[in-house]
Parts: structure tokens; sequence; C-alpha cells
């Protein structure tokens, strides 16, 4: 008698707690919900979102029977804490196009009934959906990820189909209902759905057919022999208390492979030792992406996630769509061959065809200063003549360069200085290498004239013996002396108007 009396008084004490709670908060505007946390006080109507909501605990309760939800695909994202969906004690509610994140419940139905949640995502909750103490959940076409505790029903005569439970960290889904009603978790094969008349084949993974439910790879693992998309062994929710009353008789399988788009390189064509080249590229699956890696010139790399989507398309069906890219730095020079790979939990595989990329040879930049200028040069006889040549190259390891004085070799190595006094003349500096595997040759030249800028001079003039008188047959003899710092090169006698050698 006395434990009567407690558990009454206990459920009295909540309901008259949750009224006082309900009256202390706002209600919701209608009939766009714009904040939370807000109180539904009206029946019979759609509420709508537009927008992404925050709370800080429970955001929406539903004060009363027979409301619509409508998130039109926004967001309700809580702190850790508190419900979405506070629809305790409540009867026939319709929940759609909703992503609700971050809160203890998603949703949070003890003691209701006729309760329909559809085309929505759960997670990073503890528990997505929480139904206890019901009856009559209808749960299709919706995404449960990355929850504690994908769906857990504690329910009785409630239909659980075409949703998808993948990578919830306890449990994908628990069943604790009554041996007495059971719940169903699959419909008939079929590629109409009879809950949703609007809703035809494909089912949420683009399969064939409408049935169960997709569980990731830990908690199913069946066989698809005839390829309907459908498993072959029947599936049993934990913790299965009663197998032959809760089972999924036709488990979704994947067999489609991924799918790839926005594939690219970035880096310049011309070889330098410190050159970055990034590979990008958007995997997109069905239902899971599972490894991507990146094969260059025969060799396979891990790449990085750069972005990651897991939610619905266009067609309110899974899209697990992942940008990856990797990074090298200084790929040699030549013709390089790169592909990549994609494949999902059960080795549906896809890659990309063979692509080929040339790195080109750089041109090594080459120096060849004459007395601090890089172009030709004329200079005195008895200028000092400064040679410097150098090459601008970040590696010039393994090359050879060479410094020519009118095709002599003069010196070798990426810096070259030497001095020099020249006779006049005409003198061609040559700077070049052959190049190597990641440097094309190159040669730079640069001539250099030594002028004799000062006059010869003369001495020792031996003028002919004066005759006295007129012979035709004498002999007269001039003679000179002319000298030069470098050589003479021609003397004239000019006597009388003619020049004479």
């Amino acid at each position: 008698m006395k434990m009567k009396k407690y558990f009454l008084f206990s459920v009295v004490f909540l309901f008259l707690n949750l009224r006082i709670v309900s009256a202390q908060i706002p209600e919701c505007t209608y009939p766009i919900i714009s904040s939370c946390p807000c109180n539904i006080t009206l029946s019979g109507v759609w509420y709508q979102l537009n927008d992404t909501i925050y709370s800080n605990g429970t955001c929406i309760y539903v004060g009363k029977n027979e409301v619509a939800i409508n998130c039109n695909h926004n967001r309700i994202v809580g702190n850790g804490s508190g419900n979405g969906l506070d629809i305790r004690d409540k009867m026939v509610i319709y929940i759609a196009n909703c992503s609700i994140e971050n809160f203890k419940y998603g949703i949070y139905g003890v003691r209701s009934s006729y309760i329909k949640i559809a085309s929505s995502i759960f997670k990073n909750n503890y528990i997505g959906v929480k139904a206890e103490g019901n009856d009559h959940y209808y749960i299709g076409h919706n995404i449960f990820t990355n929850n504690s505790i994908g769906l857990y029903l504690v329910s009785d005569q409630s239909i659980v189909w075409d949703n998808y439970f993948s990578k919830n960290k306890i449990y994908n889904v628990l069943d604790a209902s009554s041996i007495l009603w059971r719940n169903s978790w699959n419909i008939t094969k079929s590629t109409q759905d009879p809950f949703w008349p609007k809703r035809q084949a494909p089912n949420i993974i683009h399969g064939p057919f409408l049935g169960g439910n997709y569980y990731n790879i830990t908690d199913y693992n069946g066989t698809d022999e005839d390829g309907d998309g459908l498993g072959e062994e029947i599936y049993y929710p934990p913790p299965a208390w009663y197998p032959e009353n809760i089972s999924d008789q036709h488990p979704l399988v994947d067999n489609i492979g991924p799918k790839y788009k926005e594939l690219s390189i970035q880096g310049d064509s011309i070889y330098s030792p410190n050159k970055l080249y990034e590979f990008s590229i958007t995997f997109e699956d069905n239902a899971e992406l599972n490894e991507v890696f990146f094969e260059l010139d025969n060799v396979n790399y891990t790449p990085e996630k750069e972005g990651e989507y897991l939610g619905f398309d266009s067609d309110l069906r899974v899209l697990h769509s992942v940008n990856y890219s990797i990074k090298f730095t200084g790929l040699g020079a030549g013709t390089h061959y790169y592909r990549w790979y994609g494949n999902d939990p059960r080795n549906n595989q896809n890659s990309t065809e063979l692509i080929s990329f040339t790195v080109e040879k750089a041109t090594p930049i080459l120096h060849l200063e004459i007395n601090g200028n890089e172009s030709d040069q004329i200079l005195p006889y008895g200028s000092l003549v400064n040679v410097t040549a150098w090459v601008e190259l970040e590696d010039s390891q393994d090359m050879n360069f060479n410094l020519y004085l009118n095709d002599t070799l003069i010196g070798s190595g990426n810096l070259i200085s030497e001095q020099y006094y020249l006779s006049p003349g005409v003198y061609l500096y040559t700077y070049n290498t052959t190049g190597n595997a990641n440097y094309s040759s190159n040669s730079i030249s640069r001539m250099v004239i030594i002028k004799d800028n000062i006059p010869p001079y003369y001495s020792n003039i031996i003028e002919p013996q004066d005759p006295s008188f007129y012979n035709p047959s004498a002999t007269y003899t001039f003679k000179i002396d002319w000298f030069d710092d470098v050589e003479v090169d021609k003397v004239i006698l000019e006597m009388d108007g003619k020049n004479y050698t």
C-alpha cells in the first residue's frame, strides 16, 4: 500500500513539475520558430524553422497534441544537455526535415503515441531518439550518426524502416520492447512506401527496394545474393531479449561504389626543389566511405581529409562526401603518373584513370660579370679585368659549371672569381652548364675588348745626306726608330705629298 502511494505521489509530482516548467518558458512563435527555449501551445497547426536555432538545455517543448514541426532542413543545436524536442505525454506529433544536434536526447518521448519522425538527422547527441513507455512510433527515412546511442526504443507496436544507422559510439539501435507487442524493424520488400505514399524507391542508400534499415558493417555484415540491396541474413537489434519477435528481416546492403568529382592538381609545371604540388579530389558515397588512398609513381599514400559531409542529398537519400588532398614538395622533372582510389566498408571500389602530368626541367640562371657589369666591355690597355661567374640556383649539387676564355677552360664551380691583365685584343668569356635530371643546359658569354689608347713614339731620326748636285742615280736613305707599349703596326713616310711604306 505504501509503495502504491509513493508511486502515485511521484507521478503527480512529476506531472506538476512539468506543468510548472512549461508555464515558465515563452510560447513558440507561430508559424516560424525563431528561438528557443519555447513551448508549443497551438494544436492542429504546422510549425516551421527557417534558420538554425541554438539552445542551452531543452529547446522546444511540445505542449499540445496534434502538432506538426517542419524544420525545412534547418538545424537545432544544443550545448550537450536537455532535449532538442520534448514530446512527452503527447499524441499525434509529426516531425520532419530537422537536424537535431548535441543534446542529451535529440527527441525525448515518454508516454507518447502515434509519433511520426521522418527525413531528419540526429547526430552528436547522447541518444538520438528515445521513445520510452509509449507505442506507435513511425520512424522512417532518418539518419542517426555519431550519437552515443542512435535510437533507443522502450516502446511497443512501432515501425522503424529505411533509416541509416552508422558510427554511433555505443549502440546504433537498442530495442527493449516487450514480448507481447513487438516493434517492426522493416516493411515488406517494396518499391512503394506504405506510410508515405509520395516516397518511393530507391531506399535511403539508393538501393532498388525499400525494406529494413542500414546498419554499419560492424553491426551487420550480411550478404546480398540476388543483388536487390536487401540482406539475406536477418538482423536482430540489441539487446535481442526476444529475437523471435524483434528482428529486421530486410536489412539494407550497400552494393554501390563511391563516385568522385572535382579532381585537381595545383603547382607550376617548372621544376623547383621547394615547389609545392597539391592533389585534391572529392569522393561521394551513397552510404559511407571507408578508405581513400593516392597512388603517385607506383607508391601509395594516405591523403588528408579537408572537409566532410554526412547528410541528405537533394533527393533525401544519404550522401557521404569527403574532400581529400595530399601535398608533395620538389617533384623531379619528368612525367609522373597518379591515380585516386576509394572504397566503402563493403569493398565497393572506384578509382580514377591513371593520369599523367609533366614537370619541365628548369633553366639555371647564370651570371657573368666583367668588372661588376653583366655586359660586354671595352677596356683600355693596362686595366685589371675582374671576372666573376656564379649561378642563381637553390640546389646546384650534381651539376658542372665551367668558365672558358676563348675556348680554354679557366675555372669550374658555381662561384668563380678571376683577375687578369690582358693584351690589347678581343676576348670571349663563356660560363656554361650541361644541366642534370632537373635542369636544362645553359650558357652565357661576355666579350671583352682591350684597346691600346697610347700612341707610339719615335727617336733617332736620320736624314739623308744632302748632295751638292743633282744625280739621277743617287740613293737617299731616311731612318727613324718607332716604339710602342704594345706593338708598332704600320709606319708610313710622307714626302712631297706622297706616302711611302
